[in-house]
């Protein structure tokens, strides 16, 4: 199937689906662990903010906001770098999905639609639209 185009749009909230290349592959526990630390270090350096993410056995789902890049380049840094640290050349499929959360509706629809129920307790939805944009 080919990728649709992404719309490059700064400073807006994408919700992100990415595959692994091979159809009968699925993560390890390690493997999962290092896509998980890759997505929360682009977090911590600035590259981006995280909202929400969950890593499926065979793909994973991002609820994120470039900051100082746009979307294209934002998925190519946590598909190298993790690629890179699983040291098994790319594991990702070309490409990826892309939806542009335009209200607080899309959000918490994307959220509540992706991200499992039973979060812990005091866990918060941290949404843009909240923040008066």
């Amino acid at each position: 199937m080919a990728q649709p185009p992404h719309f490059d749009i700064k400073g807006v909230v994408y919700f992100v689906t990415t595959r692994l290349k091979e159809k009968e592959r699925f993560f390890t526990d390690h493997e999962f662990e290092i896509v998980q630390k890759v997505i929360l270090n682009a977090s911590l350096k600035n590259e981006l903010i995280v909202y929400a993410y969950v890593i499926m056995p065979d793909h994973m789902h991002l609820l994120s906001e470039p900051l100082d890049m746009n979307i294209s380049k934002a998925i190519q840094l946590i598909k190298g770098r993790s690629s890179r640290k699983i040291n098994s050349g790319n594991i990702w499929q070309k490409g990826f999905f892309d939806f542009v959360i335009t209200s607080e509706k899309k959000f918490r629809d994307k959220f509540n639609l992706r991200i499992p129920r039973g979060l812990p307790r005091g866990f918060q939805i941290s949404s843009p639209f909240v923040r008066g944009r």
